[in-house]
């Protein structure tokens, strides 16, 4: 988290609006007129665990079920009442972030999107080709985060579970969250907890916390929130050094204390299994100090001697770093992070394509919604920013996920009903639509041979900006079978129709509101190439679309 992040707005939030609003539909079914289309407008619940019921709302689903069917996430749910505004399923083992859709003959509904709170098994891991992360089972697991960066010492452990509840009906399944916290990201400056348990028992001479001398008041405060945590099906990223605001107390500690630190949270925390490790914010001396970057080091060494299980990942420099960037640190890196706020896809690719290691890419951070930043530009992040930020990360090989943040991060006042806003609303949609998807298998287009022309022009090398940029990004199937691609402008993609293994479905993908449309002309026959052109503005009055092109067709 960027210190240049100092300046706090005081804005009209757009709130998010609930997934029981009625959508924009912008769904065509064989010129079959809006009015008679299948609609669904509310689910209630919508989340919950399978076996729970949920009452799908709309209309024109039929007097009886028939041939009728619901799918959530993709998986068959039994219907157990159906009439024409109403039906109510069960949810089917096995789902989790989806959309829910209703099949009335050959047409579907539109999509609403159903948080399932089926736990990953925890720990979190890399997959066999250090590509994408997987849980224990091997199912794989995608990084949709939020940086809650204050949480274990700005709010009570009632106030953290109401974060999270938010967080987790809006797809969200990671927090960043700092271990130590002070004055250099909205704490306090002695890094006590809002109701003054401080994190350390002893000093040094000079005045400065002893790190081998723990409160274990403090850190069970923090191991009852990330059992909570564990309880809404959170992972905690949990940041073992915040740089900003701790750097001098490691400083004068040393390699041995920090070490021992390292250690002492290692052995505390390997026993929680939803736990990545973190280890930095803001580290913009790694370069520039040995002593820093070797403590740092201590740190990681001592976390991995005690608990080799979770994963570790880094958060370098700003305005643009990597985890594989800093050489000392790699052997304890199993996580690769990307960290820009210059057009995403760079630096992801950067760390994707790292020679020194190949690992899982996610995007640790970028703009937050909601923050000044001085000396950026722009300053202030649009909607329309943040939602071409996950795609880009997912598209340009991060499949290992992404994080939102927000100015929340402190939980100033008025977090309660800030965080609920159309951006984090639209965090789940991107959750939804590739986990609709077989996601893990996707490979950048690096070399235009599915896109091959229309997809405007690269920037992000330590400059662009992300409000302007045109950039299409576009990953595909080895197989054969399709692709995805994200563009953020009105253009006319040229898609090379020969690639795929057989003729190909088109649709494209609303991001605003989480609805599909059929391309005109699909299916495209396996032959040459095809121009498909954006289909204007989206719900939102924006122009970025994510365009789905798939050899066997799929409900949306």
């Amino acid at each position: 988290m960027a210190r240049l992040r100092s300046v706090r707005i005081s804005r009209a939030v757009v709130r998010g609006l609930l997934i029981s609003v009625v959508l924009i539909w912008l769904v065509a079914c064989d010129g079959m007129s809006t009015s008679t289309l299948p609609l669904i407008t509310n689910l209630a619940p919508s989340s919950g665990a399978p076996g729970t019921e949920v009452t799908i709302s709309g209309r024109n689903f039929g007097a009886t079920q028939g041939a009728s069917s619901v799918v959530i996430g993709g998986i068959a749910a039994a219907a157990t009442n159906w009439a024409p505004a109403s039906v109510t399923v069960r949810v089917p083992n096995g789902v989790r972030t989806g959309n829910v859709i209703v099949t009335v003959g050959s047409h579907l509904s539109n999509g609403l999107l159903f948080v399932g709170t089926v736990a990953a098994k925890y720990p979190i891991k890399s997959s066999t080709n250090k590509r994408y992360l997987v849980d224990e089972n091997n199912a794989p697991f995608l990084i949709t985060g939020d940086a809650p960066h204050t949480m274990f010492a700005n709010v009570s452990t009632a106030d953290a579970e109401a974060y999270m509840t938010d967080r987790m009906a809006h797809g969200i399944n990671t927090l960043w969250c700092e271990l130590l916290v002070n004055d250099a990201i909205g704490g306090r400056k002695d890094g006590s907890t809002y109701d003054g348990i401080l994190p350390f028992t002893g000093k040094l001479p000079g005045g400065l916390y002893d790190l081998t001398k723990p409160n274990p008041a403090y850190f069970d405060r923090v191991d009852a929130m990330i059992n909570l945590a564990a309880k809404h099906s959170i992972v905690i990223m949990l940041d073992s050094l915040e740089n900003d605001g701790w750097m001098s107390t490691f400083e004068a500690n040393g390699n041995a204390a920090a070490n021992t630190w390292g250690r002492y949270i290692g052995n505390r925390y390997r026993g929680f299994p939803n736990l990545i490790w973190m280890t930095g914010n803001d580290f913009q001396t790694w370069q520039t100090s040995s002593v820093d970057n070797t403590l740092t080091q201590s740190v990681m060494a001592g976390i991995a001697a005690i608990d080799p299980k979770h994963l570790q990942t880094t958060e370098l420099n700003f305005n643009i770093s990597g985890s594989l960037d800093d050489l000392l640190l790699v052997p304890y890196t199993n996580l690769a992070a990307a960290y820009t706020y210059y057009p995403t896809y760079f630096e992801v690719l950067q760390q994707y394509n790292n020679p020194v290691a190949t690992l899982p890419v996610f995007m640790e951070e970028g703009y937050y919604e909601g923050q000044a930043y001085g000396n950026l530009t722009p300053k202030i992040a649009t909607p329309l920013m943040l939602r071409k930020v996950p795609y880009w990360t997912v598209l340009s090989g991060g499949l290992g996920g992404y994080m939102f943040g927000t100015q929340y991060f402190d939980f100033h006042a008025g977090w309660q009903s800030g965080i609920a806003s159309m951006p984090a609303t639209q965090v789940g949609y991107f959750a939804a639509f590739f986990q609709s998807l077989p996601w893990y298998d996707l490979v950048p287009d690096q070399k235009h041979i599915i896109v091959t022309a229309g997809y405007g022009t690269t920037t992000g090398n330590g400059g662009g900006n992300i409000k302007t940029d045109d950039y299409v990004t576009t990953a595909y199937w080895p197989d054969g079978s399709g692709s995805v691609s994200y563009a953020p402008v009105s253009t006319t993609l040229t898609v090379a129709l020969s690639q795929f293994s057989s003729a190909v479905y088109a649709k494209w993908y609303d991001p605003t509101n989480n609805t599909y449309s059929t391309v005109s002309g699909s299916p495209f026959k396996k032959t040459g190439t095809g121009s498909i052109h954006t289909p204007g503005r989206n719900s939102a009055g924006d122009s970025d679309w994510v365009l789905v092109l798939e050899t066997n067709q799929s409900n949306p």
